[in-house]
């Protein structure tokens, strides 16, 4: 029978095929297939290497020279390899045949279509899936030799078992496992690959895919050759694709110098093989990766004006700060880990991300970027990405220059903000981040490092009654001016007792409440105490030194505030407002994110908010000529996600396009279950898990 992908892999049993033109099929094309060589498995035996409590093992090669390069020659590459198993022999009918066909087949769907592939995508390879398996019912020559296990494919592809190569579904990689105790006749060998082929007259020249694992009687000698073979044959099934260079065959694929790496994938035994990333022998485990509340996203540019590429920053519940971006596949690593400044660190908070590169200079590459992140231990951790990741503290730095009574111990989330200069593959920034005692501390660099309080300078200029005492995580608004001088910036944070705090510099610091503005025209009902964090977005307007803003937050009744300046300030309540008064009782919790659609300068733009109720939705909210509201994951893939309940802070990111009244976003939010959800607009609402990929 056929397999639906669908069904469970314990309802999936093997089809059983009989071989009438077995023997009898002898033509002139397969004596006349090209010959080509071959990559074979050799028999070594490795002792397993203990994964427990991590995600990947990391293992020198063999030979214990990491100076390996992988190099591509332009060739055949399967993406998305679809895989046919071929039991051959009638021993495989028989009750006593040990593994079984159904064991084998449960452990090879667990390596082809999980964790284990997820590190060939640096190849351009994802994970694939089983497509099927039967059991030829013929017995194979002992030992049995490269003509016949190759004439044993053709003879089911010509009698129509399986589809030609070049037609539809064709292309396969089959994989022939004999009984046990059948071997081949090169000794030493338990396993190989290749792509044998085949001609009929008179131009027709079809190669298949194709290998054999060698069966001793164990599930795990199963698995570990084929795992080997499969890794090779999908980053170089005719010999033209993903090699090691100085070697040649058959010991110049990703897996023959990784034989000693082994170890068990979801209890699957398999073989590490070359990651030129790594520069080492890797074994993905898998993660059952949970995200805690509130991700960071950056936008990595690139070609695709439609989408773009993004790299997201979230910390697990295991306290490790992630990094996932997207190529043709979803990729994750924990890069400070391999770092020496981020080593052992664990973290717990939102990071931040600062485009080093913003005029995509290195557009191929997808641009530069720094990561500032608050360890668990109050550390302020710097990542920056040159040829290599780079780790180090800004605000401890050995040359440094602080403020007195200095403290470099750090909570909650950072918010930076980037000053310019001339320096566009770099540039300067200011980093903000209250502190364990909580005052705003800065961070910027110049020559060295330096540090100070704003909300504390001498000089400063603070309205009655400031206080300099924080409880929540700082943003930060840009005012222009001109880089040289590091350009001007408006700084809010919540202060302890729960007021709305604008830090902003001229020729000194100065300080005030703008949701208790003098002369302020508020909505009834207005109450100036807030909590969570504030998000803030540029308004435009023709002042090019310092703008016009609208803040957003939340406040201590859950209330959904919007602050916003002409010549005095103002606030109301956009939910309350929108959709003609519909969700006046809806009250939020975190922070808001806002995400700005383009439109005319003088009337401030447009943009969209997003914040989570504290009933755990995902609101949207626009302005038009009035103020809308929806619940985009609600909506998403025909309600199929409308239960679905979310926890901290969203982020969004501008995915481009034409429409500049409104572009497309795609808006990263967690799960009350941990998981990480990706939600995007085309011309309907999209969402999907972009971390259980893994």
């Amino acid at each position: 029978m056929d397999i639906v992908r669908r069904r469970p892999i314990t309802k999936i049993k093997p089809k059983f095929v009989s071989m009438p033109m077995e023997g009898k099929i002898r033509r002139l094309g397969r004596r006349s297939a090209k010959p080509y060589s071959e990559g074979v498995n050799n028999c070594a035996p490795a002792t397993p290497i203990d994964g427990t409590g991590k995600i990947e093992i990391l293992n020198p090669p063999d030979n214990g020279n990491s100076n390996f390069t992988v190099s591509y020659h332009g060739g055949a590459v399967i993406p998305s390899v679809s895989l046919e198993l071929i039991f051959w022999g009638n021993a495989w009918t028989q009750t006593g045949t040990t593994p079984t066909a159904s064991q084998i087949m449960g452990a090879v769907s667990s390596v082809v279509s999980g964790p284990y592939m997820t590190g060939l995508t640096q190849y351009g390879i994802g994970p694939g899936t089983l497509r099927g398996a039967i059991i030829a019912l013929s017995d194979p020559p002992n030992p049995f030799s490269r003509d016949d296990w190759h004439n044993l494919i053709w003879d089911l592809i010509d009698q129509g078992t399986f589809p030609e190569p070049d037609d539809d579904g064709g292309r396969n990689l089959y994989m022939i496992i004999p009984p046990p105790g059948v071997n081949i006749n090169q000794p030493g060998v338990c396993g190989a690959h290749g792509y044998p082929g085949d001609y009929d007259f008179p131009a027709d020249y079809d190669v298949a895919w194709a290998g054999y694992v060698l069966n001793d009687g164990s599930l795990d000698t199963i698995t570990t050759s084929l795992s080997h073979e499969l890794v090779e044959a999908c980053t170089d099934p005719e010999d033209d694709g993903w090699t090691l260079d100085g070697l040649g065959p058959p010991s110049d694929e990703i897996g023959d110098i990784c034989q000693k790496t082994v170890a068990r994938v979801n209890g699957v035994m398999v073989q590490g093989y070359w990651s030129q990333r790594d520069r080492a022998c890797l074994i993905p485990l898998g993660i059952n990766f949970q995200a805690m509340p509130s991700p960071a996203v950056f936008g990595r540019g690139g070609p695709d004006i439609t989408g773009g590429k993004k790299s997201i920053y979230v910390v697990s519940t295991t306290n490790r700060l992630a990094q996932l971006w997207d190529t043709n596949f979803w990729n994750l690593d924990f890069r400070a880990e391999q770092t020496p400044a981020g080593a052992g660190l664990q973290f717990r908070t939102t990071p931040a991300v600062f485009d080093r590169d913003p005029f995509q200079l290195s557009q191929a590459t997808g641009g530069k970027k720094s990561i500032y992140a608050i360890a668990t231990n109050g550390a302020l951790l710097q990542l920056w990405d040159t040829n290599i990741w780079n780790g180090d503290f800004p605000a401890s730095a050995p040359n440094g220059d602080y403020a007195p009574g200095w403290n470099a111990n750090f909570r909650g989330s950072p918010a930076v903000f980037g000053r310019g200069g001339p320096d566009v593959t770099g540039g300067k920034k200011s980093i903000y981040a209250i502190t364990s005692d909580s005052r705003l501390a800065q961070i910027w660099d110049t020559n060295r490092w330096n540090g100070d309080f704003p909300a504390e300078a001498a000089g400063g200029n603070y309205a009655p009654g400031w206080n300099p005492s924080f409880g929540s995580d700082p943003a930060v608004f840009s005012r222009g001016g001109p880089p040289e001088t590091g350009g001007k910036k408006s700084v809010y944070a919540i202060t302890v007792d729960g007021r709305l705090a604008q830090l902003w510099d001229t020729d000194r610091w100065n300080g005030d409440f703008p949701a208790e503005a003098p002369g302020g025209s508020y909505a009834p009902g207005w109450r100036p105490f807030f909590q969570g964090s504030p998000a803030v977005f540029g308004r435009v307007g023709p002042d090019a030194t310092g703008g016009k803003k609208s803040i957003y937050a939340i406040n201590t009744d859950g209330r959904l505030a919007q602050l916003w300046d002409t010549d005095r300030w103002n606030g109301d309540f956009p939910a309350e407002e929108a959709n003609n008064g519909q969700f006046q009782n809806l009250r939020f919790q975190g922070a808001p994110a806002v995400f700005s659609r383009g439109g005319p300068p003088e009337t401030g733009g447009k943009k969209s908010i997003y914040v989570i109720t504290t009933d755990g939705r995902l609101v949207q909210l626009w302005d038009t000529d009035r103020w809308n509201l929806d619940f985009p994951a609600e909506e998403a893939n025909n309600g199929q996600f409308a239960s679905l309940r979310f926890q901290g802070s969203p982020a969004v990111v501008n995915r481009g396009g034409p429409d500049a009244t409104g572009g497309k976003k795609s808006i990263y939010v967690v799960a009350t279950d941990g998981r990480l959800v990706q939600l995007w607009d085309s011309d309907v609402w999209n969402l999907d898990f972009p971390a259980s990929h893994f």
